[in-house]
């Protein structure tokens, strides 16, 4: 066979002979830039496309409108219970929706907060404010914690179009000792006596620890609050003045509804309860005749400690800013 091509090889003109050796030449050429090609393809990784869990920040599509909030706080046993809806704008289409909850454990390596339930509705805006109509159930697919970030991932089993939504979620969560979310403290009494008190520091990222919420400044919203607490304890304090206090399902609990409160950041969140005895005045400079409250432990407010402070607020002009406006930042 060999020798067949070479006589036909032989055969062949110079010209011809020419032409063989550049379609040979030529052959050779493609196939290593064919190689060369298909390994450089094939050593190119496609770009990584990060989970939105895994980015630090909020992602845009989901603004909250109003949280509503309850919480029973059991200082005697150091845990409270929550419920809350929170109405939002879903202002694009997504499949996963995140909400802050911390991540942190205690010393036994326990969750510090426990997501019991998570339920989402769509929801239309009814005619009286902050009045909102259950519509549509969604589904969700599956739920999980990213304790990087403190997320609580949502995934839905079809995609939410934009609109108003609204997210129920309940939780159980222990009350610490430490200097951030709500937390416990103690003083001693005059008979040395040792008293429970609770207390809150929301600033900068605690709030998550007390509810599940957009815990970025800029997701402002307006909150509703209903408190439920043990009736040893009088004084219960919230951003807003207090409008009703009934007795609690609870026997020996006292429930009290708050205002609703401006929009506002998460980290404005501020909490007191404590069997502290509270004195108070009314300012006499001015027209508007605010009322000025002091509140401490029970012996130095019996002993008159308090007087001095609400005889200085008294006396000053403590309302020449009364109409001015103080944005939340």
């Amino acid at each position: 066979m060999l020798t067949s091509l070479k006589d036909r090889w032989v055969s062949l003109n110079l010209a011809t002979r020419r032409i063989v050796i550049a379609i040979a030449v030529l052959v050779v050429v493609l196939s290593v830039v064919v190689i060369a090609t298909v390994s450089k393809s094939a050593s190119i990784k496609e770009p990584k496309i990060e989970p939105i869990w895994e980015n630090i920040r909020l992602p845009e599509t989901t603004h909250p409108i109003l949280y509503n909030v309850k919480l029973e706080i059991d200082l005697t046993n150091e845990v409270f219970f929550g419920s809350e809806d929170v109405i939002m704008n879903v202002t694009n289409a997504t499949a996963v929706l995140l909400i802050h909850v911390t991540g942190s454990r205690d010393e036994a390596n326990q969750r510090l907060m426990n997501v019991t339930e998570a339920r989402l509705y769509s929801v239309t805006a009814g005619k009286e404010r902050d009045t909102y109509i259950e519509g549509t159930a969604h589904s969700i697919d599956h739920t999980f914690t990213n304790t990087v970030n403190d997320y609580y991932v949502m995934k839905m089993k079809s995609t939410l179009e934009p609109g108003l939504y609204k997210l129920h979620m309940t939780w159980d969560a222990k009350l610490v000792r430490g200097l951030d979310g709500i937390y416990l403290s103690t003083y001693k009494d005059s008979s040395n006596v040792t008293h429970k008190l609770l207390a809150s520091q929301m600033e900068p990222l605690a709030a998550r620890k007390v509810i599940p919420c957009f815990d970025e400044p800029s997701f402002k919203a307006e909150f509703k609050m209903e408190i439920v607490s043990e009736e040893k304890y009088p004084l219960v304090l919230w951003n807003m003045p207090e409008t009703s206090m009934d007795n609690a399902e609870r026997n020996g609990f006292k429930k009290r509804v708050f205002e609703k409160s401006v929009k506002m950041s998460t980290y404005l969140l501020a909490f007191v309860i404590a069997d502290f005895k509270c004195t108070e005045v009314l300012t006499t400079d001015t027209d508007s005749k605010v009322k000025v409250r002091t509140c401490g432990r029970k012996d130095p407010i019996s002993e008159g400690d308090g007087d001095f402070s609400n005889g200085a607020n008294k006396k000053e002009k403590s309302t020449d800013c009364d109409s001015a406006l103080i944005p939340l930042l």
